[in-house]
């Protein structure tokens, strides 16, 4: 929940963007390079974690912390072209996250009958997504552009 709840962020990509000197339309096509940026470093991550299993637990929370700290970073330095950067990094560690998140939860769920292990799975998925509900009323519009 906590994962997707930081997924809202992405809501605020294209005003934090702007503020970089697009145009609304220009600023909602200049958040793909955070997307294409996410893709090449998820990749690798994911196939390592998918080739050595015992250390998903270690990369996910690398990932927690890593993400923590871009998260601080981009509320504390109000350099537009610093946040982007940053929202770059956190987008990368939002998206390896959620994959990683459900690969460890799977492999600490190893030893429990297949079917319970697809029920808890879908049910960790069902009730993550519930923070989309809770995730746009996390950045306010009083709060923009900021």
């Amino acid at each position: 929940m906590t994962i997707l709840g930081a997924l809202a962020i992405s809501y605020c990509y294209p005003s934090l963007i702007s503020g970089m000197g697009y145009a609304s339309t220009t600023a909602q096509y200049m958040t793909a390079p955070l997307y294409l940026v996410s893709l090449v470093i998820a990749i690798p991550v994911c196939y390592f974690a998918d080739r050595h299993p015992d250390q998903r637990g270690l990369l996910l929370v690398t990932n927690l912390i890593v993400g923590m700290i871009f998260f601080a970073l981009t509320v504390a330095i109000r350099n537009n072209t610093a946040r982007c950067i940053f929202l770059c990094f956190i987008n990368v560690t939002i998206w390896t996250r959620n994959a990683l998140a459900l690969s460890f939860a799977t492999t600490a769920l190893a030893s429990v009958n297949r079917e319970v292990r697809a029920i808890i799975l879908a049910w960790m998925n069902g009730v993550a997504a519930l923070a989309q509900l809770y995730g746009s009323a996390l950045f306010p519009a009083a709060d923009s552009p900021g």
